[in-house]
């Protein structure tokens, strides 16, 4: 089964693993170096991330699922989540929120201590990432053909269109600082530094 997310929770301690399609998420103990669980679910998680300990994680059903390492990794589901898959979650750096989008083109804040739903707000297009840059004052929520930067708060910094891409394709999203991120589209690594772009091909 291939891996499609591989990340460290703060501690160090374990590494978790998302397959493409079990249907759950697989815990690795560093120090016992074993494995210690698999967390299974009734619909495949098809995105997560983590803050604090804890692991977020969206479905192909449109749930966004919390689970509490230092709970006895209990899962705990958001009411009122999406009507279709979720595409990508991200947690703001410093405050209790988690941004969601989803093939049901729309895109949906969370309070992550009482798990309210904040906002939504519909989408023009099917959404490929989400993420915030470092400090948490910008958004990038990026589609197939453009990624829009947004302040805390909604208001556009920028929109930057892509090269020609396949519709199909993801466009993962790293920042390395508030003003420069990476976008992965098609066979590119696109570097962009507000407000001009350099282009990287992986070719």
């Amino acid at each position: 089964e291939d891996t499609k997310t591989l990340l460290s929770l703060p501690s160090g301690r374990y590494i978790v693993s998302l397959g493409e399609d079990l249907g759950q998420i697989s815990v690795l103990d560093t120090v016992k170096q074993a494995q210690n669980q698999k967390l299974i679910f009734h619909e495949n998680p098809c995105c997560m991330t983590v803050r604090d300990e804890k692991i977020f994680t969206g479905t192909t059903s449109g749930d966004l699922i919390l689970i509490d390492t230092r709970t006895g990794w209990n899962h705990t589901k958001f009411p009122k989540t999406h009507r279709n898959s979720i595409r990508d979650i991200c947690v703001h750096p410093v405050k209790n929120i988690a941004v969601t989008v989803s093939d049901d083109r729309t895109i949906r804040t969370w309070n992550t201590k009482t798990l309210e739903c904040k906002s939504v707000s519909p989408l023009s297009a099917n959404p490929r990432a989400v993420t915030w840059s470092p400090s948490g004052n910008i958004l990038a929520l990026s589609f197939s053909r453009e990624t829009k930067l947004m302040k805390y708060g909604g208001s556009l910094v920028a929109k930057l269109r892509h090269p020609e891409n396949d519709e199909s394709a993801t466009s993962p999203l790293l920042f390395l600082n508030d003003t420069t991120f990476i976008l992965a589209t098609g066979s590119e690594l696109l570097l962009y530094s507000l407000p001009q772009s350099i282009k990287m091909s992986t070719n």
